[in-house]
């Protein structure tokens, strides 16, 4: 993977620092919590000597003291607009970064799907390319799942902890459950929602595999062979990894990074 260019910035210092954001990082400035610190300044006037000088308004009470020059119990302070100023102690801020998972993984299924043709379309042993091309369709599968979870799980999070909608009593999977859903606010097509539900079916069955003896089937290459080289092929993953890219879209016009 990729990583994204050099970058200075200041966390809790003016000293600069170089730090490395990866590609998919998102990144935000972050003011420390902290209230600031005031000062009031006013004019400590005796009325005996007339001699005045500089008092924090705030830490000295009227009366309470007395003249420094002239002993004089008759002290008073007063903040007039032209003799009083403000000042704060405000922290340096600090950079936040979070990296989006989902376009990780879909960066990954896309380069999966690269990968799946390639091999298809290499001058290797026919085995070979067929054993290549499932392995490679099979990481673009899980990959593309992965992003779509990955993208449920930000949107639901900022959208500050909304609850999930209720599961049906008919619901096949994760994907299908999640497909039904956006497809029933009208933010993806039927189609979609029915191969979002075909990508997490294929991904449940990779990733808690049964494994039957069954009778052999036609690749798009000609070449009979087992169900899950075909079930896996790269002409059956490359929409399905569109498919989750058009529904994390869809997630994300919901509630914005």
């Amino acid at each position: 993977m990729a990583v994204g260019a050099a970058t200075f910035f200041f966390q809790g210092s003016r000293t600069p620092t170089l730090s490395w954001i990866p590609q998919f990082a998102r990144s935000s400035v972050q003011p420390r919590r902290q209230s600031g610190r005031f000062r009031s300044m006013g004019s400590d006037v005796c009325a005996g000597c007339h001699r005045g000088s500089s008092v924090e308004i705030g830490e000295h009470t009227p009366g309470g003291g007395s003249c420094s020059a002239c002993g004089s119990p008759r002290v008073r302070a007063t903040a007039t607009p032209g003799a009083t100023r403000a000042s704060a102690v405000i922290d340096t801020p600090t950079i936040q970064l979070r990296l989006e998972w989902s376009s990780v993984w879909l960066t990954i299924s896309r380069e999966m799907v690269s990968d799946a043709r390639r091999a298809r379309d290499s001058r290797v042993p026919r085995h070979e390319s067929l054993n290549s091309e499932f392995q490679m369709g099979l990481l673009a599968v899980a990959s593309a799942a992965f992003a779509v979870e990955a993208e449920q799980r930000r949107a639901v999070r900022d959208s500050g902890g909304a609850s999930e909608p209720p599961t049906r009593p008919w619901k096949r999977n994760a994907g299908d459950w999640l497909a039904n859903h956006l497809f029933s606010r009208g933010l993806i097509s039927a189609e979609d929602a029915r191969c979002l539900g075909e990508l997490f079916d294929l991904r449940n069955k990779s990733v808690h595999p049964t494994s039957e003896f069954e009778e052999p089937r036609l690749h798009p290459t000609g070449t009979n062979t087992s169900p899950e080289m075909v079930a896996y092929n790269v002409d059956a993953a490359e929409p399905l990894v569109e498919v989750a890219a058009r529904v994390i879209e869809a997630m994300r016009a919901t509630v914005a990074p």
